[in-house]
Protein backbone atom coordinates (compact mmCIF):
# COMPACT_ATOMS: atom_id res chain seq x y z
CA UNK A 1 0.00 0.00 0.00
CA UNK A 2 2.84 2.35 0.82
CA UNK A 3 4.46 1.69 -2.55
CA UNK A 4 1.29 2.72 -4.40
CA UNK A 5 1.02 6.00 -2.53
CA UNK A 6 4.64 6.92 -3.15
CA UNK A 7 4.37 6.14 -6.87
CA UNK A 8 1.16 8.15 -7.07
CA UNK A 9 2.83 11.03 -5.23
CA UNK A 10 5.75 10.86 -7.64
CA UNK A 11 3.36 10.86 -10.61
CA UNK A 12 1.56 13.93 -9.25
CA UNK A 13 4.90 15.67 -8.66
CA UNK A 14 6.09 14.91 -12.21
CA UNK A 15 2.75 16.05 -13.65
CA UNK A 16 2.95 19.33 -11.72
CA UNK A 17 6.53 19.86 -12.85
CA UNK A 18 5.59 19.23 -16.49
CA UNK A 19 2.74 21.74 -16.26
CA UNK A 20 5.05 24.33 -14.72
CA UNK A 21 7.69 23.67 -17.35
CA UNK A 22 5.12 23.98 -20.12
CA UNK A 23 3.70 27.26 -18.87
CA UNK A 24 6.75 28.81 -17.18
CA UNK A 25 6.62 31.97 -19.29
CA UNK A 26 2.99 32.63 -18.44
CA UNK A 27 3.55 31.87 -14.77
CA UNK A 28 6.59 34.14 -14.72
CA UNK A 29 4.67 36.96 -16.35
CA UNK A 30 1.83 36.53 -13.87
CA UNK A 31 4.24 36.61 -10.92
CA UNK A 32 5.98 39.72 -12.24
CA UNK A 33 2.62 41.44 -12.75
CA UNK A 34 1.52 40.60 -9.22
CA UNK A 35 4.86 41.83 -7.88
CA UNK A 36 4.57 45.16 -9.74
CA UNK A 37 0.99 45.69 -8.52
CA UNK A 38 2.07 44.85 -4.96
CA UNK A 39 4.90 47.38 -5.17
CA UNK A 40 2.48 50.04 -6.42
CA UNK A 41 0.06 49.23 -3.60
CA UNK A 42 2.80 49.50 -0.99
CA UNK A 43 4.31 52.73 -2.32
CA UNK A 44 1.02 54.51 -3.01
CA UNK A 45 -1.81 52.93 -1.00
CA UNK A 46 -4.09 55.97 -1.23
CA UNK A 47 -4.40 55.38 -4.99
CA UNK A 48 -4.07 51.64 -5.51
CA UNK A 49 -6.04 50.46 -2.50
CA UNK A 50 -9.09 52.60 -3.26
CA UNK A 51 -11.94 51.13 -5.26
CA UNK A 52 -12.26 54.24 -7.44
CA UNK A 53 -9.29 53.37 -9.66
CA UNK A 54 -10.67 49.88 -10.33
CA UNK A 55 -14.17 51.15 -11.17
CA UNK A 56 -12.64 53.65 -13.60
CA UNK A 57 -10.49 50.95 -15.16
CA UNK A 58 -13.44 48.59 -15.58
CA UNK A 59 -15.56 51.31 -17.18
CA UNK A 60 -12.97 52.16 -19.86
CA UNK A 61 -11.51 48.76 -20.71
CA UNK A 62 -14.60 47.06 -22.22
CA UNK A 63 -14.81 49.47 -25.18
CA UNK A 64 -11.15 49.05 -26.09
CA UNK A 65 -11.36 45.29 -25.54
CA UNK A 66 -14.36 44.87 -27.83
CA UNK A 67 -12.69 46.93 -30.54
CA UNK A 68 -9.49 44.92 -30.16
CA UNK A 69 -11.34 41.62 -30.50
CA UNK A 70 -13.08 42.78 -33.67
CA UNK A 71 -9.88 44.07 -35.21
CA UNK A 72 -8.04 40.90 -34.25
CA UNK A 73 -10.50 38.87 -36.31
CA UNK A 74 -9.94 41.20 -39.27
CA UNK A 75 -6.16 41.00 -38.98
CA UNK A 76 -6.10 37.21 -38.54
CA UNK A 77 -8.31 36.62 -41.56
CA UNK A 78 -5.94 38.70 -43.70
CA UNK A 79 -8.55 41.29 -44.59
CA UNK A 80 -6.62 44.18 -43.07
CA UNK A 81 -8.05 47.56 -43.87
CA UNK A 82 -6.10 50.77 -43.46
CA UNK A 83 -9.14 52.51 -42.02
CA UNK A 84 -9.21 50.66 -38.70
CA UNK A 85 -7.47 53.51 -36.80
CA UNK A 86 -10.28 55.79 -38.01
CA UNK A 87 -12.85 53.28 -36.74
CA UNK A 88 -11.14 53.26 -33.35
CA UNK A 89 -11.30 57.07 -33.24
CA UNK A 90 -15.09 57.13 -33.39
Amino acid sequence: MRQRNSSKDLEMHVHGYMLLRRYYRQVGLLLISVLVIAIFMITSPQVFLSSRIYFTFMSTVPFVGIMALGLTLVLVSGEIDMSFPAVMAF
